[in-house]
């Protein structure tokens, strides 16, 4: 059985504007909903990904390759959010996949992988952060391959006494692919300088950029401290 979680320990939540969620008929994925509709270059790189995978389903595949979807929907199982092995609908798979190798800047992949077989990530911290400053650095077991990138979801600037961020976490950065045991990189801009005493929280992913698996979140905790 294979078990892979979008975002943190469960089919629900979103990433690269893909919510997955699930109903009595069990796990589904759609578009991300939003109160309004953001109108960033990244937001509309997002939708326009996620509809042109959707659209790619039907305008693209041939049947050979559909029922090759088919086959390994069959074959793997995601844990929901009761700890339960679920199955995905063929389409939802091709979707999920594809969505995560759009995000680690992977063209799509029209074939079904023979598998969704991924490296975990044994342990991972945040570095210092300091004030003033955007960069931060995750020094993390086990070097990335050529064929594998990290993926850290996060959130910066947390009050210390909150611990559910699930909500407000956002893609910070891709690495290269064969990135080494220490990453160091930009976080976007957009909130704001590392202001001292806050809390900062990511999930670092590792995803397999052969078949587009992606291992769950490791939650990862840091203090922005003085220098």
């Amino acid at each position: 059985m294979v078990k892979i979680n979008p975002l943190v320990a469960d089919l629900s939540g979103s990433i690269g504007g893909i919510t997955f969620s699930r109903n009595a008929y069990g796990p589904y994925a759609k578009r991300k909903a939003s109160p309004v509709q953001p109108q960033t270059p990244a937001q509309m790189a997002n939708r326009s990904a996620w509809s042109g995978i959707a659209k790619a389903w039907t305008a693209d595949l041939n049947q050979g390759q559909r029922d090759g979807w088919a086959g390994l929907a069959t074959r793997v199982s995601f844990t929901d959010v009761f700890g339960l092995p679920q199955k995905l609908a063929a389409n939802t798979l091709f979707q999920m996949i594809n969505m995560q190798l759009y995000t680690a800047g992977v063209v799509r992949l029209d074939a079904a992988p023979l598998n969704l077989n991924v490296r975990s990530i044994v342990s991972a911290n945040f570095g210092s952060f300091n004030p003033g400053d955007s960069s931060f650095e995750v020094d993390f077991v086990q070097d990335c391959t050529a064929t594998e990138k990290l993926v850290l979801l996060g959130v910066k600037n947390v009050n210390p006494g909150v611990s559910f961020v699930k909500g407000d976490l956002r893609i910070v950065s891709v690495s290269a692919a064969a990135q080494t045991a220490s990453w160091i990189a930009d976080w976007p801009v957009a909130g704001g300088d590392f202001i001292l005493g806050a809390k900062v929280v990511g999930f670092l992913r590792r995803i397999n950029l052969v078949n587009g698996a992606m291992t769950p979140g490791l939650r990862i905790e840091g203090t922005v401290t003085a220098v």
